[in-house]
């Protein structure tokens, strides 16, 4: 009897999940089965004969299928598993005869792999609905147990499309080759990556099958043949499965469907001259061959993709059932060949087999070529149909992994392997393998393989307590060698499993225990594991290092977005190659690489021109920009523009000069392009290459069309130094004007040379003279500049803080402030007549910052986010500036508007109204009313809403977990996972998930909360705790969002023993401006409050050594965290990182916003100062700061560090 399995009635579920924890399937099967006289059968004809071999079955009709013969009694039913979106791994299964002391044969069938190859899919139904009911059916009189899993790819076979196997000859619709993860999952079964492999693996350590056929279909060379097949070819596969193979059953099984009039032969292709016909394939990654690994009769079924979908169905039952005959009928044979491969002893004089080359088989064949014109020739060629062994190494007594290593040592329990730990430390004499080169192959499903170069060095070592022991003398010895040795063609070390832990000239981790001295091994003390705990260290190399950094956050394909023009198509890449995407059906079509990514044919284009060589072409095709049309590009090259176009395949400079050029765009027609040179701007005709100067006064003080550094760094968003803006017309350009003349300069110097460097740059300190600004229009028809008079806004030194057009008019808007930013106003001015109307005065017992642009509608009417009730929403807004209604109102806030869908008269939002710790999509209606989420609570979420407003791409995470794209409909349903992201080497660090909560501060408000135990958390002991902080208004560090690399940082510390808190004050939250206002003109001492509040909670905890609190925070983090240490008594130690120490040190424009003007102050700022507080000082405070820091000056460290010294504080 198979050993393990759990005898019950299932519950069957169907149905997406958002499942991380669905990546392991559970050994234990649950079968559904009733009586098999207990129901009537019933008229039941699978998807492809109802329709006369047109289609194919879904999971759902699949899973009603095989319900209907479990209900009647025909088969028992069971779920080995579920993929990552929920869907259930259904597996069939029919038992024949039992007689005590008879070994039943135990075959193990699985179809639909790749799920545009369904003709295995049906075939199985087929031929399980017609064996189950036939109680007179020969194999119920049989010693043999059957499980069938017909639709393997459960995933893939539900993304259905016409084009997804070309030239095929049908089904009309048929899934996709790889699953959700993008994986095939015929290359999946060393690594195990996928939810589908590790449950049918699951199942075969289970089971225990004897037999395993793969039903495929191949689309290979043309030939004469309905269906072929193959067995492994993999030399360290045991020559009794082989023999018994290619001697027994496959020359049965040929001449059985010879004589039902089906020609087969094995599986291959012809070569050129086709001289020759060959296999593919010796790798264990493969189902056959990783089967044959495990000593298991491995068959593979292809079926031939250019015969009828009929045919081939019929053939694939076919062989499959002429295949279990076979071995029925060698049933003593086929066991025992499978016990002397599984049970035989390890010969240690005899190597593994670890790779192989193709090689021919003595004897020519006889193999029938198809023409063109459809007749069959009979061709005696070569036939390279097996491998020969190229490498192998000697059997080991052990192999040992380090202690941390339990994500590779939970793979070698779920590939059945048994695994032991280490009670004691041992020391004797190893082998290991010493990494002499390395190289790494192209990307190949998620993976840059390895291939290293090693040698074998004998050294003696001590294993530590803890290490992972795998013992070689157990069943799967074979599959162990394959997995283990880093020369293995697909071994775990070659898929990249100990990446972070190879270097060259130095040891591999994994090292051998060697037979001789004879044994040595005896003395190793271990235990045998029920299970796996995580037992991974996070290190400072892993988390952040160059070389030894581990990516646990796996990777999300942010590059899916939906084409425009379309209702619901998305645009992605799949496998690396571009496709779009179907969002109703999950049909996928090719996109011709330059149509989905033109810079590739930029850099064919560039490529040769004026010398210019691949690698350098690509790098300038990255920055290219193109028209609105896509049809030319232009980039910087040389200090000049260089024009590209595509349509007609030329390259020309449209410039010529020796001041670079910068900040380049297209205007909306496409004809001329602007930029900017020596800090004036530019227009330049594309066809006549004509250059327009629109300004001519710029130099090292005035800029026009380009940002100074305090413009872009705290208005207009970091990096985004371009400060024009073209009308929608192409008509107008609009553009700033900056006026540093009364600048002050600011000096750092770069220390690394030899001979030190300064770097100038013009830096506004809090109360020093802004840079003037004016606005500009230049009119391309006449070529004058008309410019904005601002002084309409009455208020000394304005910023302009947004520029843009009122939606498709050629009207420009703006938005004007005081110095500091306590109203905001915004304009409308006319180009043509000079006009220049108040739409909006906002204002604020505070500060207000710019809401970003407006959101125009089609009809002159705009949205506009406001905080005037002291939680930021959204207003519908007449033209003329009046507000029509507020759209969103109460608690919780509007953080961005996504997009508007004037057709159904709503607009979608993200915001905070369920939590102030989760982002979520909303939609609101534009007459006003309900609110309504869309998106699961529990995660933050960004979304992208599709052309017709049915589909929304839900960017997701949470503080625990990485980030995950999916498709969702309108009301939130899940439609498929477009990008699973399951890197999960994550689940296997020694790490617990965050806590997130909320305590109660002196006043009653709630402070929003989250902390990380250490993974070994004992509530008697008493922990040390570092406090995170930033502190800035409105930016929280408390987040149900996945944190990345700072996340990671903090587990580490929790590894070592530290409680991890984050209390945001209320000041940073997303809970609304009136929440941040109070702080204003007086910084820190709010804040500190509020982090004094979470302590006192914390100190009630009786876990916590309340003697022992540090905190820790960069930029304003790094400013808090000074700030405590001078003005609270509850620190042992603080980090500051780049802090700013006194307001007065810091930039206009931010600090201005939220502290005045320091003469205006002068308490504030000095309350505010750790400078000024350096005598007050307590406990430790390590003070970090990079010396070119060009935002956070190195001065606040200085000042600082020379009062510490003046107050004798060390």
């Amino acid at each position: 009897m198979p050993r393990g399995l759990c005898w019950r009635v299932a519950s069957l579920m169907t149905g997406l999940c958002l499942s991380w924890g669905c990546l392991v399937a559970s050994p234990v099967l649950a079968w559904q089965e009733t009586s098999r006289e207990s129901a009537t059968a019933v008229s039941l004809a699978t998807v492809a004969e109802a329709s006369s071999y047109q289609q194919t079955s879904t999971g759902e009709e699949v899973r009603a299928f095989l319900e209907q013969l479990a209900d009647e009694g025909s088969i028992s039913l069971s779920s080995i598993g579920e993929t990552v979106e929920g869907r259930p791994l259904l597996a069939a299964r029919i038992d024949g005869s039992r007689t005590e002391g008879v070994e039943s044969l135990r075959v193990l069938i699985i179809a639909n792999i790749h799920s545009g190859e369904c003709d295995g899919k049906e075939a199985m139904l087929a031929l399980l609905r017609d064996v189950g009911r036939d109680a007179a059916h020969r194999w119920h009189a049989q010693p043999i147990e059957l499980i069938v899993v017909p639709n393997y790819n459960a995933d893939g076979n539900d993304r259905r499309g016409p084009g997804h196997r070309p030239g095929q000859v049908g089904p009309q619709l048929m899934g996709l080759r790889e699953n959700a993860q993008q994986l095939d999952l015929n290359r999946d079964f060393t690594k195990l990556e996928a939810p589908e492999t590790r449950a049918l693996v699951a199942l075969a350590n289970d089971f225990d099958p004897h037999v395993f056929i793969d039903c495929h279909t191949t689309n290979g060379s043309r030939h004469g043949y309905t269906l072929t097949y193959d067995v492994p070819h993999h030399p360290g596969c045991s020559s009794a499965i082989r023999t018994e193979l290619r001697d027994q059953i496959i020359p049965t099984v040929t001449a059985d469907l010879s004589e039902q009039g089906i020609p087969t032969f094995y599986y291959g292709n012809f070569n050129a001259d086709r001289t020759r016909w060959s296999t593919y394939g010796y790798e264990p990654r493969y189902s056959t061959e990783y089967f044959g690994q495990r000593g298991v009769l491995a068959i593979l079924s292809e079926s031939y993709s250019y015969a009828t979908y009929e045919d081939r169905i019929i053939a694939s039952r076919k062989f499959v059932e002429s295949c279990i005959d076979a071995t029925l009928a060698r049933r003593a044979e086929v066991i025992a060949a499978v016990d002397a491969a599984q049970n035989g002893q390890v010969d240690p004089r005899q190597p593994i087999d670890l790779r192989a080359e193709l090689a021919v088989f003595p004897d020519p064949s006889i193999v029938v070529y198809r023409n063109e014109d459809g007749n069959d020739e009979a061709l005696e060629l070569e036939f390279w149909g097996r491998f020969e062994t190229s490498e192998g190494v000697l059997p080991p007594a052990a192999y040992v992994l380090p202690p941390g290593m339990s994500w590779l040592a939970e793979r070698l329990r779920w590939h059945g392997l048994t695994v032991e730990r280490t009670t004691e430390d041992w020391t004797g004499e190893v082998t290991q393998w010493d990494c002499r080169e390395r190289t790494q192959q192209d990307s190949f499903q998620g993976h840059q393989k390895n291939e290293l170069v090693v040698a074998p060095v004998t050294r003696e070592q001590t294993i530590p307590s803890g290490s992972w022991l795998v013992r070689f003398d157990q069943p799967q010895w074979r599959l162990l060698a394959q997995l283990l040795e880093p020369r293995g063609v697909d071994s775990l070390v070659a898929w990249n499993f100990c990446d972070d832990s190879i270097a060259v000239g130095q040891p591999l981790p994994i090292v051998r225990i060697e037979r001789e001295p004879v044994g040595a091994i005896a003395s190793l003390a271990a235990e045998p594991i029920e299970t796996i705990e995580p037992s991974e260290q996070l290190t400072l190399d892993k988390v952040w290092g160059p070389d030894g950094r581990v990516n646990y956050s796996g990777s999300s394909d942010m590059s899916i977005n939906w084409v425009d023009d379309q209702p619901h198509l998305l645009q992605r890449r799949w496998n690396n190659r571009p496709v779009w995407v179907d969002a109703a059906t999950g049909a996928m079509g090719s996109v011709d690489e330059p149509e989905a990514d033109p810079t590739e044919r930029v850099a064919e284009l560039l490529e040769g021109w004026e010398s210019i060589d691949e690698r350098r072409a690509r790098g300038l095709a990255r920055r290219a920009r193109g028209n609105s049309a896509g049809t030319q590009y232009v980039l910087e090259h040389e200090n000049n523009l260089v024009l590209i176009d595509l349509a007609a395949g030329e390259v020309s400079r449209l410039t010529e000069g020796d001041i670079p050029v910068e900040l380049v765009e297209f205007s909306p027609s496409g004809d001329r392009v602007a930029f900017v040179r020596g800090n004036n701007l530019y227009v330049v005709a594309v066809d006549s290459k004509e250059v327009e100067a629109v300004t001519t006064e710029g130099d090292t003080h005035h800029f026009f069309g380009k940002f100074d550094w305090v413009y872009q760094e705290e208005l207009y968003g970091r990096g985004n130094f371009k400060a024009y803006w073209w009308s929608p017309s192409g008509r107008y350009l609009a553009f700033l004007a900056l006026d540093e003349t009364n600048v002050n300069n600011f000096t750092v110097t770069d220390h690394i040379p030899v001979h030190q460097e300064l770097e100038v740059s013009s830096y506004p300190k809090a109360g020093d003279p802004n840079p003037e600004v004016g606005l500009g229009v230049w009119d391309r028809e006449s070529g004058e500049v008309r410019w904005v008079d601002l002084s309409v806004t009455t208020t000394e030194e304005p910023l302009v803080s947004r520029v843009g057009w009122a939606g498709d008019q050629d009207q420009l808007v703006y938005q004007i402030q005081d110095r500091v930013q306590t109203f905001l106003d915004f304009r409308r001015f006319d180009p043509a007549s000079g006009t220049n109307s108040l739409l909006i005065r906002e204002e604020s017992p505070a500060w207000i910052e710019t809401p970003g642009d407006p959101t125009w509608l089609a009809d002159g009417r705009f949205l506009w986010l406001s905080p005037r009730t002291g939680s930021q929403h959204l207003y519908l807004c007449e033209a003329d500036g009046t507000v029509a209604r507020p759209l969103t109102s109460g608690s919780g806030e509007v953080r961005s508007v996504v997009k508007v869908d004037e057709r159904r008269g709503e607009v979608w939002v993200l915001g905070t109204f369920d939590s102030r710790i989760e982002s979520h999509a909303y939609r609101v209606s534009l007459d006003g009313g309900e609110v309504v989420r869309v998106t699961q609570p529990g995660f933050s979420h960004s979304v992208r809403v599709s052309p017709s407003g049915e589909y929304l791409v839900d960017i997701l995470s949470q503080a625990g977990r990485p980030i995950q794209l999916w498709l969702i409909n309108r009301d939130g349903q899940r439609q498929q996972i477009l990008d699973p992201n399951t890197p999960d080497r994550l689940s296997h660090v020694r790490i617990q998930a965050p806590e997130t909560l909320q305590v109660e501060a002196r006043d009653g408000h709630m402070l929003d909360a989250q902390i990380i135990r250490p993974f070994d958390f004992d509530p008697t002991r008493k922990y040390p705790v570092l406090i995170s902080v930033y502190s800035g208004p409105q930016a929280p560090t408390v987040r149900q969002s996945w944190g990345g690399t700072t996340y990671l940082w903090h587990q580490m510390l929790a590894q070592q023993g530290y409680v991890i808190w984050m209390c945001d004050n209320r000041s940073a939250t997303y809970g609304g401006a009136s929440d941040a206002w109070p702080i204003h003109r007086n910084l820190g001492e709010n804040e500190l409050r509020d982090i004094e509040d979470g302590i006192a909670w914390l100190k009630q905890q009786p876990w916590i050594d309340g003697d022992r609190v540090g905190i820790w925070g960069w930029s304003y983090g790094g400013y808090m965290s000074a700030y405590a240490l001078t003005h609270s008594k509850n620190f042992r130690l603080g980090i500051a990182g780049a802090p700013v120490t006194d307001w007065r040190n810091y930039d206009t424009i931010y600090t201005e916003r939220y502290m005045g003007l320091p003469g205006e102050n002068e308490a504030g700022y000095e309350s505010s100062s750790v400078v000024a507080a350096a005598a007050d000082l307590h406990g430790h405070l390590l003070l970090i700061h990079g010396s070119m820091d060009d935002n956070v000056h190195l001065t606040n460290t200085m000042q600082l560090v020379y009062e510490l010294q003046k107050a004798n504080k060390s």
